[in-house]
């Protein structure tokens, strides 16, 4: 049992070394600060579990490999971490934003684009054709299953847009949770449902919204990892994810590689999210404690967004916009 508690370990020396590899000593220490820092990933909740930490391993590989222009092998190992736990998937939006508008500026794939979809696509066909053969194709439909359970079970720790929608002051776990019953969050979970299936329409609008605000600033980054770290937006506003799964946004540190500064911010959000737990300004209830990181961690992936927003064009000088417009005397 202990040999397989050590196995996460295992990962974690390879996300580490891979970051090293691809990006350096100094986003090194940037993601090992912020990761030590942050609360929602903390290591009370996975730690010592049994691989736990594999799709995060597959995440951070991904973008290490396309950094270093591995690009097949940074498709196959999106396509192995979105296969373990299937929302990692959403960050293809970054990667289809980028490939679909140089497929529409230049009528054609660049290659490699083409070796990242390659790579992914085969390493789908292994993977799941060995699935197949090790549990069967019913595995498939009853992992269905079990998501569709998760997914529309409210938990105190979740995250994310929906978070924010399905909570309420008079809805909080601190006032409707009923001791008598056996199971005593049954009010809490259904007044959290009604709530999210009221404020349903805005929740479209709200993902539409960010969705243009995604393809205005994604389609002129042209890194393919820089796409994958800003589609982290995606994720929170499209998915309700359990807190540890926040792990993911070690992503961030990456950035710090294509802009300095961005390191601060990072890091600045790591303290913050250990700040609001530590002082309980607002209350001791974990609904209330992780709504209050799912504001955090919505506004920092926003933030990340508007900073690359494009810049606006400088007008030109009067002299420059008179010669441009005269012709030969």
């Amino acid at each position: 049992m202990k040999f397989l508690a050590t196995i996460d370990l295992l990962f974690w020396v390879g996300i580490f070394a891979a970051i090293g590899w691809a990006f350096g000593w100094r986003v090194f220490c940037v993601a090992a600060i912020f990761l030590g820092c942050q609360l929602p990933a903390e290591y009370f909740w996975t730690g010592g579990a049994f691989r736990r930490q594999d799709w995060l391993f597959g995440l951070l590989l991904s973008a290490c490999l396309v950094r270093k222009r591995h690009y097949a092998w940074g498709g196959a190992a999106l396509a192995y971490s979105t296969l373990l736990r299937v929302f990692p998937g959403v960050l293809l939006a970054g990667w289809a934003v980028v490939i679909g508008c140089h497929l529409w500026k230049h009528k054609r794939l660049a290659l490699h684009h083409r070796r990242l979809m390659v790579g992914g696509a085969a390493a789908t066909a292994v993977l799941v054709t060995l699935s197949f053969g090790v549990a069967g194709w019913r595995a498939y439909p009853e992992f269905y299953q079990h998501i569709q359970v998760h997914k529309h079970t409210p938990v105190t720790n979740n995250m994310g847009l929906e978070t924010l929608l399905s909570h309420s002051y008079a809805g909080r776990m601190e006032f409707v949770r009923d001791e008598k019953k056996v199971d005593p969050f049954a009010p809490w979970v259904a007044m959290r449902r009604d709530r999210l299936r009221a404020f349903r329409p805005l929740h479209v609008v709200l993902v539409v919204a960010l969705g243009f605000v995604f393809v205005k600033v994604v389609r002129r980054v042209k890194s393919l990892w820089i796409a994958l770290t800003l589609s982290l937006a995606v994720v929170i506003a499209v998915v309700e994810t359990t807190c540890y799964y926040y792990s993911m946004f070690i992503l961030t540190a990456l950035l710090s590689r294509h802009r300095r500064g961005v390191e601060a911010w990072v890091l600045c959000v790591a303290g913050a999210s250990q700040l609001l737990a530590a002082t309980r300004f607002l209350s001791f209830f974990y609904d209330d404690l992780y709504t209050t990181q799912s504001v955090l961690y919505c506004g920092f992936a926003l933030s990340l967004l508007f900073a690359y927003w494009p810049p606006a064009k400088k007008p030109r000088a009067p002299a420059q916009a008179l010669a441009s417009t005269s012709g030969p005397s």
